[in-house]
């Protein structure tokens, strides 16, 4: 997922927070916040669909296996490097 344009508010909250403006700052975090909301509900809602209009087996055994509790925290070990 392309996640660029929720950089332009991190930035702003960070310029904000550094020149003291606090009006920046709370604007860029609302449009932080409205940006998280959309990307979510867009996930959601394409999810959905795809659950409702498919007309194969719902859980797959390779879906039902990187639900295990291993396979989470390997998935959280590569993904936290993976973000700094």
């Amino acid at each position: 997922m392309l996640v660029s344009p929720l950089m332009g508010p991190i930035l702003g909250i960070s310029f904000g927070y550094l020149i003291d403006d606090k009006r920046m700052m709370w604007k860029c975090i609302r449009n932080e916040i409205i940006g998280l909301l959309i990307t979510f509900a867009t996930g959601f809602l394409c999810g959905a669909f795809a659950l409702l209009s498919s007309k194969s087996q719902k859980v797959t055994t390779q879906m039902s296996s990187r639900g295990s509790a291993i396979a989470l925290i390997a998935g959280a070990v590569v993904a936290a490097p993976s973000g700094v």
